[in-house]
């Protein structure tokens, strides 16, 4: 029943997910461009990790909303309920898009990232790490204001929020990034932090559910 969600949630949304991918390509394209320069400026890892984590908060986002909305619009909760599934395998089935979603993100920034690093493979695993654990807490917290207010009511709050929580990813890695006192610092930094945006993230779920189960339809 879950593998059956999961593949309604990707077809879906399969027609937007192709317009995000082209947007990512084109603004990926550009950075590793940007990357490949004869003259880099001194700010470029700065405006390349802001475009990353805008981005990756952009596309999950959007196509979170857009799966829930689609979902809200044709009161797909209500008939799943009505023949017999539960509201912890329709809540289950969100939860496991939304982390298929920041995964593929993650994988997709980790390559651009690894290209624009020069290939430091230790430095770009720790930006997947980092990446993946900053995209699900953005998305969760999404899902979670979508369930408390409503899609429509939540619509401009999202907005506004969304802003916020990558101006905290892009803030927390570029403080990791500027005042690591060594490289050794820099790695425990970037590897120990994104432990934090799971475990809030984890938190975030649990509160998440308790709306959805309680939920009226």
């Amino acid at each position: 029943m879950l593998l059956g969600l999961f593949k309604k949630d990707l077809y879906g949304l399969r027609y937007y997910s192709l317009f995000y991918l082209v947007v990512y390509f084109v603004v990926s394209l550009l950075l590793i461009l940007m990357s490949l320069g004869i003259e880099r400026e001194e700010n470029d890892p700065f405006i390349f990790t802001f475009l990353i984590f805008f981005f990756s908060g952009s596309i999950t986002q959007g196509l979170v909303l857009t799966n829930l909305s689609i979902d809200e619009r044709a009161n797909f909760d209500k008939f799943m309920l009505s023949n017999g599934v539960t509201r912890n395998k329709l809540f289950t089935s969100k939860i496991i898009f939304i982390l298929f979603l920041c995964g593929l993100i993650a994988i997709l920034n980790f390559i651009v990232f690894l290209i624009f690093n020069k290939f430091d493979i230790l430095s770009s695993l720790g930006f997947l790490l980092f990446n993946f654990a900053y995209t699900t807490f953005h998305d969760f917290i999404i899902f979670l204001l979508t369930i408390w207010l409503g899609g429509i009511k939540s619509s401009f709050v999202l907005t506004i929020l969304s802003f916020f929580i990558v101006g905290i990813g892009y803030g927390v890695f570029t403080l990791i990034t500027v005042f690591s006192a060594n490289t050794l610092t820099y790695y425990l930094l970037l590897y120990l932090i994104p432990i934090l945006f799971i475990l809030v993230s984890i938190c975030i779920v649990f509160l998440t559910k308790h709306l959805f189960l309680k939920k009226e339809y």
